[in-house]
């Protein structure tokens, strides 16, 4: 039991990680500060066909991607 209250630990530890990575890209030399202000206070859709930003990740809508500052690619 110990074992398995470990793996689940380890696994939720890791998605966690990968969450954070994927919402806040860190200098990945195209987040754009200029868009990152201007779009900050949009309203986004939920709609989610998924885009690929400059920095090579995921995001659900440009919409998304232009309130963390990312261009789409």
């Amino acid at each position: 039991m110990k074992f398995i209250k470990i793996l689940f630990f380890a696994i939720l530890i890791t998605n966690f990680s990968a969450c954070k990575k994927t919402n806040y890209p860190k200098n990945t030399g195209c987040v754009d500060e200029a868009l990152k202000e201007l779009s900050k206070n949009i309203f986004c859709t939920q709609d989610c066909p998924g885009i690929v930003g400059c920095d090579d990740k995921i995001y659900c809508n440009e919409c998304e991607a232009a309130r963390q500052g990312i261009r789409k690619k």
